[in-house]
């Protein structure tokens, strides 16, 4: 029965892209050394994207404590690095972006949310940044028309709008802008598309 495998691998993938986000969410809070208080308020605020569904509501304080303590358990280089990024800025006074060489001095004093999180997510617009000016460059605000081209900027995505024949060109150039590699590590991209953000499918290529 083809149509019953066809639903089998399309649960199989819900339930493979619920692990997954969850760990992205997990790994999210985690790396900016988030309070168990907090994780926990973080990952169980986190929505759906299609419907504002809250998807983990039903994780109890026991639940994402067992999380929080495995991750620590697994991963206490994440901590040691967090934790040297205070102790670089009380010796040297300023932080730098670890990709664009930008510096940042935190003239308000200590804080370290801020000087974990401004590595992260500096680091993370110098790749995305490049990114977006290129898509724009190759995809004009209003190309097909208006309200086409680039409609929103996300930390980490960029959401274009365009004709329905233009989408695997489209699909292509956000895939090849945002593919990139830091130090040998690969940074890859995935598209999805669609006729709404509430309906958007992997794309396959084209």
């Amino acid at each position: 029965d083809q149509s019953g495998d066809r639903e089998a691998i399309k649960e199989a993938k819900k339930m493979v892209k619920g692990l997954r986000d969850c760990s992205k969410t997990s790994c999210y809070a985690l790396a900016y050394l988030a309070s168990h208080a907090t994780y926990h308020a973080t990952v169980t605020a986190a929505e759906d994207g299609a419907e504002g569904n809250l998807i983990y509501a039903h994780l109890t304080h026991r639940m994402t404590r067992k999380i929080y303590k495995d991750f620590w358990r697994l991963h206490p280089l994440v901590r040691r690095w967090g934790e040297s990024q205070v102790t670089r800025w009380r010796q040297q006074g300023y932080l730098i972006d670890p990709v664009a060489g930008r510096r940042r001095d935190f003239l308000d004093g200590e804080n370290q949310n801020d000087l974990v999180n401004f590595p992260i997510l500096a680091g993370e617009q110098g790749f995305h940044i490049p990114a977006m000016l290129e898509v724009v460059d190759r995809i004009p605000f209003g190309y097909a028309g208006a309200n086409t081209g680039l409609v929103h900027d996300g930390h980490d995505s960029l959401t274009i709008e365009c004709p329905e024949g233009d989408v695997d060109r489209v699909a292509r150039v956000l895939q090849s802008a945002m593919t990139s590699e830091h130090k040998g590590v690969p940074l890859v991209c995935e598209v999805s598309v669609g006729p709404s953000m509430g309906a958007l499918e992997d794309w396959s290529g084209g």
